[in-house]
Formats: structure tokens, sequence, C-alpha cells
């Protein structure tokens, strides 16, 4: 894809690496949220969206923004990479820390280069991961119940941060994870 956007606008500005799925809920919900009842075939591909697309993803936008000598890389990990949620399963979880820090790698990497690369670390959000699970009142009162500002969050809730880590706002911002959470790291 990166290709072509070069071939149809001339150059890469912005990349968004956005990808998440779950291998089920932690082990606050079910049993079978343990460690012990995740299968390989689940970890793995947890593990092949979660890091590898990014990793892939940031690789991909490196190549012609490098060349450019600009560009924005904006990925989404999860609070669950910065603490350990019950919530979620473990999968979820390693693959979110490792997202962080390779952004943090990416940044130190691709800064000489004038490339920022930041993360949003979302809290709870009204999503289509988990198969949904979200949009589920009782999921989402066992989530608010976490959260200082007591709710789960819509998906519009995280644009304006998006926004501002591509824009020449964020021009001397590389290697941030920043929290996007009602409150739920701000005790942590």
């Amino acid at each position: 894809m990166t290709h072509q956007v070069v071939a149809d606008f001339g150059r890469l500005d912005i990349a968004f690496a956005n990808a998440g799925i779950s291998a089920g809920p932690g082990f606050a919900f079910t049993e079978g949220g343990l460690m012990e009842s995740v299968q390989p075939d689940a970890w793995d591909r947890v593990l092949a969206v979660n890091l590898t697309g990014v990793f892939a993803a940031i690789q991909a936008a490196s190549r012609p923004t490098k060349k450019a000598r600009r560009g924005r890389i904006v990925v989404t990990t999860s609070v669950a990479g910065l603490r350990a949620e019950t919530l979620v399963g473990c999968a979820y979880s390693a693959t979110k820390a490792a997202v962080i820090n390779l952004v943090r790698h990416a940044a130190l990497e691709l800064a000489p280069f004038g490339i920022s690369v930041n993360a949003i670390a979302s809290g709870p959000f009204v999503t289509n991961i988990a198969g949904g699970r979200m949009r589920d009142a009782s999921v989402r009162e066992r989530f608010s119940q976490l959260i200082p500002m007591q709710r789960v969050a819509q998906p519009d809730e995280i644009k304006g941060l998006a926004l501002l880590l591509a824009s020449n706002g964020a021009s001397y911002m590389t290697g941030t994870v920043i929290p996007i959470d009602g409150g739920a790291t701000a005790g942590a």
C-alpha cells in the first residue's frame, strides 16, 4: 500500500498502524482467560496481527519517509501494554507491551531522518475487538468500574489525539506513548 501511495501522490506523509485482536478475555472474566488455557494458534494469531503487523507497517512507512526525510508514524497500543490487565488476555497484553518498545526503538532509529513515531495507549473503547465484546453492557460495566471517569470511551474520542500526533503540532514529539484511558493509569 505504501508503494501505491507514493506512486499516486509522490510521497507518504503519515502512517497510522492501528491493529489489534484478542485471543479472548482475561482471567478476571473466565478461567478460559488463564495463561494455561491460551492455545498456541491463538497466541500466534495475536502476535502476528498486534506485533508483526505493526512492525510491517512501520517498516513499510519508514522507507519512503526516510527518503523524504520527514514523516509521522502513529501507532495504537493499549494501556494493557503499560500495566497488567486482568480483564484482557495475556497474549493481547504481551503484544501491546512489545509494541510500546517497538515504537520507542523506531523513534530512536528514525528521528535523525525527521520522522516521528508515537503511540496512543488506549484504554477501553467500544470497538469491534474481541468480537465486539465491549458492546455488551455487562462487559462495559466491568471495565467502567476500573476507570476513574466511570465509563468506556467511544471511538470518536481518540480522533483528536491521533490528529495531533499526525500534525505539525507534534513536530518535536517522538517516542511518546500517550494514554487515553479515562484516568485508568493515573493512579498506577
